[in-house]
């Protein structure tokens, strides 16, 4: 695959993902995703903000985009890429934890990547060599584009934080039928 296809590929895991860009979305995957603003009070009173986009967790299968939106010129600009694949020979398995706790009127989300033995892959380059990269990126393109749309991003930025939640996930159930609880 040559460098112009993979690069396509990444734009199209960008436009994919950016159409959720203010949403809360559901996926029927147990994968996460979410779009925050990585907050620089310096460059954005000139009208630059920057971003960050990640599905997946690193330690089990991710695609993660850092980019600059400059208000001036209208424009996003791709910062850096990574994908964390496991090796060519290996098969992608992307087991995440995931279990929601009850305890009277809290609940409380548990979700965490298992250790696949991953490895980053930072650079077209990179990406070109390892066939696991390019299919990371093109499920979770697929996965995303699958994605139900199903209200606003309400998560509340805690004190300090120097990220703003954008956009975030949910696991939704695909099952049609009843659910047993």
């Amino acid at each position: 695959m040559s460098k112009n296809d993979i690069e396509k590929k990444i734009s199209i895991f960008f436009r994919t993902a950016f159409k959720y860009y203010g949403k809360e979305i559901g996926l029927t995957s147990n994968q996460p995703f979410f779009i925050n603003q990585l907050c620089n009070p310096e460059k954005e009173q000139y009208g630059e903000y920057n971003y960050m986009i990640q599905y997946g967790f690193p330690q089990s299968g991710c695609v993660s985009l850092k980019f600059q939106y400059s208000q001036e010129e209208k424009s996003f600009t791709i910062n850096e890429v990574s994908v964390y694949a496991p090796p060519a020979e290996e098969n992608i398995i992307m087991a995440n934890f995931a279990t929601p706790l009850q305890d009277g009127p809290i609940g409380v989300d548990i979700n965490f990547g298992m250790d696949m033995g991953t490895k980053s892959h930072t650079s077209i380059d990179e990406i070109e060599e390892n066939p696991n990269a390019l299919k990371m990126i093109e499920l979770a393109t697929s996965d995303l584009s699958k994605a139900q749309i199903l209200g606003k991003c309400m998560l509340e930025v805690p004190e300090g934080s120097d990220m703003i939640p954008c956009c975030n996930s949910v696991h939704i159930s695909n099952n049609k039928g009843r659910t047993k609880i």
